[in-house]
């Protein structure tokens, strides 16, 4: 197998390869696609955009059945 490694952008579906690697064209290969996280657009977390989306039963905090219990500990 051979590999090679190189800087680009994803376009929607495309993944464009540089022109130096056309030998590629028309073959199957193996992607692996690492994001560089330093150009990672992060934006600021806004308390209470879940709000509504996220419900909590009033008896969560009690005790599991026999059965329920022992599935975990399996």
């Amino acid at each position: 197998m051979h590999a090679v490694e190189f800087n680009t952008f994803v376009d929607g579906n495309t993944i464009h390869i540089p022109g130096e690697y056309s030998e590629f064209e028309s073959q199957n290969v193996k992607v692996i696609i690492m994001i560089d996280s330093h150009n990672k657009k992060q934006g600021k977390r806004k308390p209470g955009t879940a709000k509504g989306k996220i419900f909590v039963s009033d008896d969560f905090d009690q005790p599991l059945d026999e059965a329920t219990t022992k599935r975990f500990y399996q």
